[in-house]
């Protein structure tokens, strides 16, 4: 008994002592492995990381492109609405009391109206549909009085409006169109000066070269016509100007 006892243990230990290697290199190959795979994962992500820095260090330029872009835009709008002001008032100097100022004929007046209730502003509470309603007394009617006061009201009714330069020129129009050259000058120089992106700017000049011409003052009108050649080359109101001159 003792000898199986004996045997027994000797071949426990010995079996032992030649698994033991195997053991343990398994499980060496498997932290190795398990290593691998974690570098291999942290190497993934890393270069994923690399990937999205690149991504949004590229979003980053091209915004600070578009901020240039607009910056420059914005100091070219400058530049042009002080080079207007600036060749407007060397010919115009007499319109130089405040380059920003409203016109002061634009607050509503009624009382020279024969039928205070025919003149009397309406407004619909919507700035697109007061400005039309204003400018087809114009183009359809040709009611330029009745068309003044209801211009006067949307300025003064929408002072933030998107139509606001288009209702100083054809307030201005209006006035032009009654002959009333002092005050239809004055807010063609309006739109000129404080709104120089204006679609309707470059006629605005042009109004003013004919204010100008119909005075009698043909010199300062040949210099708004050149300007207006100048500064709105390819519009229609250049072409009408390069003809005066």
């Amino acid at each position: 008994m003792k000898i199986k006892k004996l045997l027994l243990s000797y071949s426990i230990t010995f079996g032992f002592a030649f698994l033991s290697p195997f053991v343990i290199a398994n499980t060496t190959d498997d932290k190795i492995a398990q290593l691998e795979r974690i570098t291999t994962a942290h190497g993934q992500l890393f270069s994923q990381i690399q990937q999205q820095l690149s991504a949004n260090q590229q979003d980053i330029s091209n915004i600070r492109d578009q901020m240039d872009q607009l910056q420059y835009k914005l100091d070219q709008a400058v530049n042009k609405q002080e080079l207007l002001m600036q060749q407007f008032n060397q010919i115009v100097p007499e319109s130089n009391s405040d380059n920003t100022s409203i016109p002061s004929d634009t607050s509503v007046n009624t009382n020279n109206s024969q039928n205070s209730q025919a003149n009397t502003p309406v407004s619909r509470g919507n700035d697109f549909e007061d400005y039309n309603t204003a400018v087809n007394l114009i183009l359809t009617s040709q009611k330029y009085d009745e068309a003044i006061i209801q211009l006067q009201q949307f300025i003064k009714n929408y002072p933030k409006s998107d139509y606001l330069a288009n209702a100083y020129y054809w307030l201005a129009q209006s006035y032009f169109s009654t002959n009333q050259m002092d005050r239809a000058a004055e807010n063609f120089a309006f739109v000129v000066k404080n709104y120089p992106d204006s679609a309707k700017s470059s006629d605005a000049f042009f109004k003013v070269g004919q204010i100008l011409e119909n005075k009698g003052d043909i010199e300062k009108a040949k210099a708004v016509f050149s300007e207006v050649v100048k500064l709105y080359p390819g519009t229609e109101s250049a072409k009408k100007a390069q003809a005066k001159l």
